[in-house]
């Protein structure tokens, strides 16, 4: 299970960022009854302007401060990242 999230969360990120959009999160159900995961990625309306390119360069530049803003590109590896280290292998409970 843990390679098919890893392969989606890839997928799903690769294609965000093509589409140039960023501040994409994960929104995750657990059913602890039905012992099921349901997981998706939501948020995924806001694109990388021109306006937020302009943000990002004027807060690390002028402003010296971390940009709130990142690329697509730095965004997908951020957003796999977080993934990886939240989701982690796990051995199926024995009944």
């Amino acid at each position: 299970m843990k390679r098919i999230l890893s392969l989606a969360v890839h997928n799903d990120a690769l294609y965000l960022s093509k589409q140039s959009v960023i501040d994409y999160s994960m929104f995750v159900i657990v059913n602890h009854r039905k012992k099921t995961v349901r997981l998706g990625i939501i948020d995924y309306i806001q694109t990388y302007t021109i306006e937020k390119q302009i943000e990002s360069y004027l807060k690390a530049g002028i402003a010296s401060e971390e940009p709130t803003i990142i690329s697509p590109e730095a965004y997908k590896i951020r957003f796999r990242s977080a993934m990886d280290k939240y989701f982690i292998a796990m051995m199926p409970d024995r009944d």
